[in-house]
């Protein structure tokens, strides 16, 4: 799978539409390597944002983009991210899209957008939502989200990190392990060591709690069952008993309980009788009015014709006593209506003479208040013109006097800021001088900042070079030795090393001893008693085991002395570069002091020149902070005197003069009005005065007017009491013969019916509805006495014929306290019968639970003995052991791969995995023996770096599935080199243009960026946004 173009519109501080054409004939021409660089923030890891946003819609800094998007550039509507890509299914693009609500950039987020374009067939698959991208993707390039970001993106930080680990031996495998199941996305392992220890404890607990509940399983023995049996057949025949003398018992109750039923139905009817035999008593006087009943129908119409009468003659009784009565009031009252009639006629008389003479002293008045009035409004018009005149003055002079002072004030203050400016002149240059200082103080930093990073590197390489001049002197004592040693063995077997060299040489080849490849003098053989001087077969071993020796120092001098050469060469360069800076720092300090002289201020340990600068502008600021109260004073003091000359108290005064004498004026003329209107009517109103004997005299009028209506009512009501006197005595008399005649004819009847007055008849006379009722009281009366007399006689006869029984003789409270005490015994019987069974039956049960507890434990057992032998496998309880063991068999699959890259970059270096563990030693082809192989610890910076790569690129081939991936990314690898480290990283990557792939190194090391052509730069502008700078980049 390779890139081809990267398109990127409104990301992070990428503003606008970006494209990177990665098949630009430039790249090509450089081998596919280049360098991403930039300042932190710039953009960079943004390019890398845009590759996995358009193929899986979402980034490694943000899984989802479904509520906020982190990614869209602020204050825009939309962002786009477009790769173009290819792969064994043919050339795809793959687009990400989102925007806005209204396209405003404060609209609510909308869901995004994804589209696929097959550019072979020309299918697209548009209007895709985030999952149905992710899924399409993986399809077409047979690679998901997390393989392919371990694909593409190397992982060479994480394995700096594997490799680095410095844990003990337990904990730094478990660590590796766990740093390399996160590279190979294998992090299930350890998770599955951790489900396998939580099911162990699990099943553990289960075990435990079985074991606890087995051991407390409790049941009956056959002798406690057989117990409990015979106990429950004694409590059962008891029972019986206690029935039959419980059945004999409520025999007899029921005979006492009907007994006394009998007795109390006696009682009752008793009562009824005696209850019938009352109410006949009670109705014997209403026995007698139904005897004369018809009797007093005989005398009813005579009674009626006197009632009425008589009843007539009685109201009109009462009548004319009542019309005598109200004649005297109403006398009364029409001779107090007469006198008051006249009083008010005489009062109206009197008050009509004395308003005739009022009525010329309202006309009087009248005319002073129409003089006075006019005066009046015209002293209020005056006093407020005077009023209005002194305050007007008043303001006036308050004005002229804050004025005075204001102007006083302003004169001075000029003054000060005149003479401020004139004392600080120079200070009006210093906006000029203090950007000169700032670019100055600016250069300055740098160099320090330069020249402290040059001290510190002068400082180790003489610290190094110090280190190896005494390992260099170290080897020439060894060498020295060596040496020596050589010789001693050469000069003490002599004969034997002649024979031994001319043995052994060969033309063309150098001398073990001397080294030389031409041998003259040892053409001949020596004499044979000499060969046979010596014997010793391990001479020649001795000897060239001391020339390997010396060999090692030499070349190990010669490689010290090489170093120490370039190192030396460095020292050198930087100590020139130091004294440069050192220069350039003093004449900048020098330029400054210039400038700070002229203030009186020069550089110490005290102030810098961010310090001095800082004093320079607050300086500046205070100049043009009195410059311009200056101008703003000078101005005030102008307007303030024109306002000065405005103020006219002159003519104020004179106005407010001429206003007093007016109101004076004034004053005496209302004055002598006033009294003369005093001496004549007071200070009453003459409205008010015709108001009121208006009023008066009405009131006078109404009040004769409504004396008279009273005397003419009074007199009226009199004649008409006097009428009503006369009618009803006339009518009294009148009817008087006729009642007299209806007495007698009444008292007849009553004579002839057996009544002795009228009073016995009315006792006798009711209506025919109460003789009704009267009689239906008799009828029910007599039938209430025969049936009590009847149920009297039964309730006697039936309780004499249950008594003759006499089933016992006990009372009903002895038979009730019998009953008790046997339900007692029954009820306490039958419990023992039914705690009996009810303990037999939970016997039975719990013999039946404890066969399955039993068994579940057994099974409990079994199960826990298979997930303890997982457990011991496992390890700890985390999982991390198990990973260990995982990982070791993915690492031996990674190191073959890794292995393919460091033997490719390095010439000589393979991996050797220890032990089928995630640990390993470097081997180097150079020293077949397995004994030499080193540990990464002992390997050099730069050397590490190869090997982090290494696995990085094996990593990825692994997590490609097979998949060949032609674009790489390494993301900031270089952070912690520097020097050769630094140099042989670099040369690393070089070595890797030849592999095909493209590799885009993300890096802000200048050291890295200078060492490649090829470069896409990240360049940050105002506002927080960036520009992409390179080949194949275009921007609209």
């Amino acid at each position: 799978m390779r890139i081809k173009k990267i398109e990127i519109e409104n990301l992070n501080s990428l503003q606008g539409y970006w494209s990177i054409d990665l098949e630009h004939p430039d790249y090509k021409k450089n081998h596919d390597l280049f360098v991403i660089c930039g300042e932190t923030g710039a953009g960079k890891t943004t390019i890398l944002d845009a590759i996995t946003l358009a193929l899986y819609g979402r980034t490694p800094r943000q899984s989802s983009l479904s509520s906020e998007n982190e990614l869209m550039t602020r204050h825009t509507a939309h962002c786009l991210a477009r790769v173009t890509y290819e792969c064994r299914r043919g050339t795809y693009v793959s687009e990400f899209s989102q925007h806005r609500a209204r396209e405003k950039s404060d609209g609510k987020l909308v869901a995004a957008t994804c589209q696929i374009t097959n550019l072979q067939t020309g299918q697209v698959q548009s209007g895709l939502a985030i999952a149905s991208l992710k899924a399409a993707t993986t399809e077409i390039i047979q690679l998901d989200y997390e393989q392919f970001c371990r694909s593409i993106m190397l992982a060479q930080g994480e394995f700096d990190s594997f490799i680095r680990d410095g844990s003990s031996r337990g904990d730094s495998e478990r660590n590796r392990a766990q740093i390399l199941a996160k590279l190979n996305g294998t992090e299930k392992y350890r998770q599955i060591g951790a489900a396998i220890c939580d099911r162990w404890a699990l099943e553990k607990k289960k075990l435990d709690d079985l074991k606890e509940k087995k051991d407390s399983l409790k049941a009956l023995s056959a002798e406690q069952i057989e117990e409990f049996n015979n106990k429950t057949k004694e409590l059962t025949a008891e029972v019986q008993k206690l029935n039959s003398a419980a059945d004999q018992i409520q025999t007899q109750l029921t005979w006492l309980e009907q007994l006394s039923a009998l007795k109390e139905k006696e009682e009752n009817a008793r009562s009824c009788r005696q209850d019938v035999e009352q109410k006949i008593a009670a109705f014997a006087q209403s026995e007698l009015i139904l005897k004369n009943a018809d009797k007093a129908k005989n005398c009813k119409a005579a009674w009626t014709e006197f009632k009425t009468l008589d009843d007539a003659q009685t109201t009109r009784e009462i009548q004319l006593k009542s019309q005598k009565e109200s004649l005297i009031e109403i006398e009364q009252a029409f001779v107090e209506s007469q006198e008051a009639a006249v009083k008010a006629k005489k009062s109206l008389e009197e008050f009509e003479k004395s308003l005739s003479e009022q009525q010329k002293i309202w006309e009087e008045v009248t005319k002073l208040d129409a003089k006075i009035d006019p005066v009046s409004q015209n002293l209020d018009k005056a006093s407020k013109r005077k009023s209005d005149a002194e305050k007007n003055l008043k303001n006036a002079q308050e004005k002229r006097n804050k004025l005075s002072q204001s102007e006083i004030s302003l004169k001075k203050e000029l003054e000060d800021s005149v003479k401020y400016i004139e004392q600080n002149k120079s200070d009006s240059t210093l906006s000029e001088k203090i950007a000169v200082l700032t670019q100055d103080s600016k250069l300055l930093s740098d160099n320090e900042t330069k020249l402290q990073s040059i001290t510190k590197q002068i400082a180790g390489l003489e610290s190094k070079i110090s280190d190896w001049e005494n390992e260099l002197a170290a080897l020439d004592s060894d060498d020295t030795e060596l040496n020596n040693e050589l010789k001693t063995l050469v000069s003490s077997e002599y004969v034997s090393v002649a024979n031994l060299i001319q043995a052994t040489l060969e033309k063309g080849k150098p001398c073990p001893v001397c080294g030389s490849v031409d041998h003259p003098f040892c053409d001949s053989a020596f004499n044979s008693s000499l060969t046979a001087a010596t014997s010793n077969d391990n001479l020649a071993e001795r000897i060239t085991a001391l020339n390997k020796k010396i060999a090692e120092v030499q070349n190990h001098k010669n490689e010290l002395n090489n170093e120490l050469t370039v190192m030396q060469a460095d020292l050198n360069n930087f100590r020139k570069q130091h004294k440069e800076l050192s220069d350039q720092i003093q004449s900048v300090k020098d330029g400054i002091n210039k400038i700070l002289d002229l203030w009186n201020l020069s550089l110490s340990e005290t102030m810098d020149a961010e310090t001095a600068i800082s004093e320079l502008e607050k300086r500046s600021e205070l100049y043009k902070t009195v410059e311009d109260r200056a101008g703003r004073t000078e101005k005030l003091l102008a307007e303030t005197r024109l306002q000065l000359d405005s103020l006219k108290t002159d003519e104020l005064q004179k106005s407010l003069t001429e206003e007093t004498a007016e109101v004076q004026k004034l004053k005496e003329e209302l004055e002598s009005l006033q009294k003369t209107r005093t001496e004549i009517f007071g200070e009453k109103l003459v409205q008010e005065e015709r108001e009121q004997f208006d009023t008066q005299h009405a009131l006078l009028k109404e009040a004769k007017e409504n004396a008279e209506s009273a005397y003419n009512e009074n007199s009226t009501d009199k004649n008409n009491a006097q009428e009503r006197i006369k009618l009803l005595t006339d009518q009294i008399s009148k009817d008087e013969p006729k009642l007299s005649q209806s007495k007698k004819e009444l008292d007849e009847v009553l004579r002839k019916n057996s009544f002795k007055d009228a009073d016995e008849f009315n006792k006798c006379f009711v209506e025919e509805n109460e003789l009704e009722q009267l009689r239906a009281q008799k009828d029910e009366l007599a039938r209430l006495d025969s049936e009590t007399k009847a149920n009297l006689k039964t309730a006697i006869a039936e309780y004499q014929e249950h008594s003759k029984k006499a089933l016992t003789q006990k009372t009903l409270e002895e038979l009730e306290n019998e009953k008790e005490e046997i339900t007692e015994r029954q009820t306490s019987a039958a419990g023992e019968i039914g705690a009996i069974q009810q303990t037999l039956k939970s016997n039975e049960e719990q013999a039946k639970e404890n066969q399955i507890i039993i068994r579940e434990y057994e099974a409990a057992a079994e199960s826990f003995t298979l997930w303890n032998e997982l457990k011991d496998i496992i390890g700890v309880k985390d999982g991390s052991d198990f990973d260990v063991f995982v990982q070791g068999l993915a690492f031996k699959n990674l190191i073959i791969k890794a292995n393919q890259y460091l033997f490719g970059i390095s010439g000589k270096y393979t991996l050797v995995q220890k032990d089928d563990s995630v640990s390993f030693m470097v081997h180097d082809i150079n020293y077949p023996d397995s004994k030499e192989d080193r540990p990464v610890s002992n390997m050099s910076g730069g050397e590490k770096f190869i090997i982090s790569l290494s696995l990085a690129l094996g990593i990825a081939e692994l997590a490609s599935q097979n998949i060949r991936v032609d674009s790489l990314f390494l993301d900031e690898g270089f952070g912690t080199l520097s020097g050769d480290p630094l140099t042989e990283a670099i040369n690393a990557l070089k070595r890797l243009q030849n592999s095909g792939k493209m590799l885009g190194i993300i890096t802000h090391v200048d050291a890295v960026i200078n060492e490649f052509p090829q470069k896409i730069e990240a360049v940050k502008k105002a506002g927080g946004v960036s520009e992409l700078r390179g080949s194949g980049i275009t921007h609209r």
